[in-house]
């Protein structure tokens, strides 16, 4: 029996929308996460994410709620981790 979880990260940057899509589209994730500007790309993507993590400094605070609205009127609650910027690691290290 597997027991492996799938979780599929969406960091910011640059993002061939289409290749994303194409390859996300019949797979299945147990658990989606946005890490800082990737909050746009997984709204982009229309992908609705269960957490937001990262210190926010590439994505607007009205960013971050719109986005969260979104995910909700799926029926899902996205939880919200925010990290100070003064940190020793990246966002995609959290």
């Amino acid at each position: 029996m597997n027991n492996s979880n799938h979780i599929l990260m969406i960091a910011g940057g640059t993002c061939d929308l289409e290749f994303a899509k194409e390859f996300i589209k019949d797979r299945r994730f147990d658990h989606i996460i946005a890490i800082d500007g990737g909050v746009v790309t997984a709204w982009n993507l229309e992908v609705r994410a269960d957490y937001l993590v990262g210190d926010f400094d590439s994505v607007s605070k009205e960013e971050i709620e719109s986005y969260r609205a979104y995910v909700s009127n799926g029926g899902k609650e996205a939880i919200v981790r925010p990290y100070n910027p003064e940190k020793d690691y990246t966002d995609t290290h959290i």
